[in-house]
Parts: C-alpha cells; sequence; structure tokens
C-alpha cells in the first residue's frame, strides 16, 4: 500500500464515502453503487481531484501537529495550504489527475462495452425508480408543510370540533384497552398488559 493510498484510508472516515472510494481501489467504502445493488460489475469511479490529492497528502502531518483537530479544521488548513501551494506542486497533482483521467475514462468505455443491453435497462429503470421516490418524497414533505400551515392559520374555534374528536377518541381507547388489560388477566396472560 502506497503512502497515498495509507493516508486517504485514514483521511476517509472524514470525506463523502463516495469521494473516499475514489482515492483507493480497496472495498474500504461500504457504500454500494447502483450497479452492486443490482448484482452488477461496478462502474469505474471517477478519479481524484488534485485538491483531494493534496489533502489526502498533507492531512497526516496537520494530525500529527494537531491530532485532536476536526476534519472540518483540517479542510480549512488544507484549503489555505492549497492556496500558498506552489504552481509545481499543483502542476504535479494536475498531470496525476489528467493520467487517471484518461485511464477513466478508458476503463468507462470497456465497462459500457461489456453491459448487455439488459443491463443497461435495469440500471436505466433502477436511475428512474430513484428520482420517482425523491420526487414522492418531496410531494410528501411539501404535502405535510402545507397541512402544518393550513392548521396553524385556523383559529381555536376552527380547531376545536378536532379537539373533541380526539378527546373522544382517546377516551373510547382507554376503555377498550381496560377491558382488554382485564381480560387478560382473567386469561392469566397479565404479564402482557403495561405496567402503571
Amino acid at each position: 500500500m502506497t503512502l497515498l493510498q495509507s493516508a486517504v484510508l485514514k483521511f476517509s472516515s472524514y470525506c463523502r464515502c463516495v469521494a473516499t472510494a475514489r482515492f483507493t481501489t480497496s472495498t474500504y467504502c461500504n457504500k454500494q453503487s447502483l450497479e452492486e445493488k443490482l448484482g452488477l460489475n461496478p462502474k469505474p469511479r471517477k478519479p481524484v481531484t488534485p485538491f483531494f490529492r493534496f489533502i489526502a497528502s498533507i492531512r497526516p502531518e496537520i494530525l500529527q501537529q494537531q491530532p485532536n483537530m476536526k476534519p472540518t479544521e483540517i479542510v480549512k488548513v488544507a484549503a489555505e495550504r492549497w492556496k500558498k501551494a506552489d504552481e509545481n506542486t499543483k502542476d504535479n497533482l494536475k498531470k496525476l489527475y489528467d493520467q487517471d483521467v484518461l485511464k477513466y475514462l478508458s476503463e468507462l468505455k470497456q465497462y459500457e462495452q461489456n453491459l448487455s443491453p439488459g443491463d443497461r435497462d435495469m440500471i436505466t429503470l433502477e436511475k428512474e425508480s430513484l428520482k420517482l421516490r425523491k420526487e414522492r418524497g418531496k410531494l410528501k414533505k411539501e404535502w405535510i408543510a402545507s397541512i402544518t400551515n393550513a392548521w396553524k392559520s385556523l383559529s381555536q374555534e376552527d380547531k376545536a370540533p378536532y379537539f373533541e374528536k380526539h378527546k373522544k377518541e382517546m377516551e373510547e381507547f382507554k376503555t377498550k384497552l381496560e377491558k382488554w388489560e382485564k381480560e387478560m388477566v382473567t386469561q392469566g396472560l397479565g404479564s402482557v398488559i403495561r405496567q402503571h
């Protein structure tokens, strides 16, 4: 394992899982890709940007100097150092990135050529399904927000029938619960009732 990969593995607990997996070919990241969830070979991951490579390379040094530093503070320090980094360092990281991009594009092309039409259809359907679930969740939040606003805009007089209905239903529930508890005790199942 190279020093960079070692640094990245340590850094991974502070980065998003997707970004972490880009640094290394290991399966350290436990987040599954869409293709893996469908039982297909994983799609090649996009290469790490020069900035993230830079962070991964200086993070051990920063932590050695200040071991209790929070991840957000580490990123701030790294960003300041990135601004002050010499152009040669940035150019070297950019060259590595460009090489990785070429490798990624070639792997991606090979990956897509190896996908069967059925695999492509499964991926497309799953992406559409994810999109619909997100939209449904958004609509549900909007619906709940509109109901909440409607409730807040009601006067106490308009809310009164709902409170009365709630009170009546709670009384019915308590009556039924007491009846059920007595029945459980008479059947010798007193252990299943709640303790008062």
